[in-house]
């Protein structure tokens, strides 16, 4: 297929080149040592997002600092035993008003399978008119209508051959 002298983008983000460049470098135990989850398996993460992206910063309390990372995840280690793989879910402000949701799939031995990043816009809080919201009170002395309906009748069963 020609694309008349241009190539079609292809992220960085979870491509074989990327994987194979962070596999290289980082060695072997200092990758095994931080998956363990009493490591630093954040730091590997985030120096897989540095290899790739550049400048990656994990935000410790998503959310906190500003209204705006309210939806944003927290750093997560998720561990899987069915596929003997942990996934590290961080998030990393790239500009103002937007920000990465990193996901970076990491075998037993601390290499990585696979990576993702979700770019999402700030959380907007919607501003209401302003008003308090008005309560309707009931009028007192009456009870609800209850309206008794029916037992419906069952339609008679008719028997058919096989």
């Amino acid at each position: 297929m020609l694309y008349r002298n241009a190539t079609p983008f292809r992220s960085a983000t979870g491509s074989e080149r990327s994987i194979a460049v962070f596999n290289r470098v980082v060695p072997d135990a200092i990758a095994a040592k931080a998956i363990d989850p009493n490591g630093k398996w954040l730091a590997l993460a985030l120096c897989y997002a540095d290899i790739v992206y550049g400048n990656a910063n994990a935000m410790q309390r998503a959310g906190s600092e500003e209204i705006g990372l309210a939806r944003a995840p927290l750093p997560l280690l998720r561990l899987s035993e069915a596929k003997n793989a942990a996934g590290v879910l961080f998030t990393d402000r790239n500009a103002p008003g937007e920000y990465l949701v990193w996901n970076i799939t990491l075998n037993e031995k601390g290499r990585v399978i696979a990576a993702s990043a979700l770019q999402l816009s700030d959380y907007v809080a919607r501003v209401r008119n302003g008003r308090e919201p008005v309560t309707k009170p009931l009028p007192e002395g009456q009870e609800p209508k209850i309206k008794v309906l029916p037992r419906p009748t069952e339609p008679p069963v008719k028997p058919t051959p096989q």
